[in-house]
């Protein structure tokens, strides 16, 4: 075999490797497209000194619009409500990205609680 042939059937055969490569990547990438944001979506939760630290991850191929609303409750040292905020925010998770969100409650002298923690992404 000549090494102009053996090219060719290099060519060849690495055309087809990269078209079928190409396809399976099309075909994964339209799967993932019919996944909704909390298909997406993956929270873990860790409790720091007077705040919660979210780990916010997106398995997406596409970027999340996030908002969060929780409420912050300070207590005297009987566990009584001395104060109660209902707070948001609104975040950006990048196509396969990850971000951390700190929920303080360091404003309160005392104990704290911070619930009623929801989020939708779109």
């Amino acid at each position: 075999m000549t090494k102009y042939r053996f090219a060719r059937r290099c060519t060849r055969a690495l055309t087809i490797l990269m078209m079928a490569c190409s396809f399976g990547a099309m075909m994964t990438g339209a799967a993932r497209a019919d996944m909704t944001a909390n298909d997406c979506l993956g929270f873990e939760q860790e409790e720091r000194e007077k705040e919660l630290v979210y780990h916010a991850t997106n398995a997406c191929e596409r970027q999340l619009d996030c908002r969060l609303s929780y409420v912050v409750r300070c207590e005297d040292h009987q566990g009584r409500v001395t104060s109660s905020s209902a707070l948001q925010r609104s975040f950006v998770l990048a196509k396969n990205g990850a971000r951390d969100l700190s929920l303080s409650a360091k404003a309160c002298p005392q104990g704290w609680t911070i619930a009623d923690v929801n989020w939708s992404c779109f």
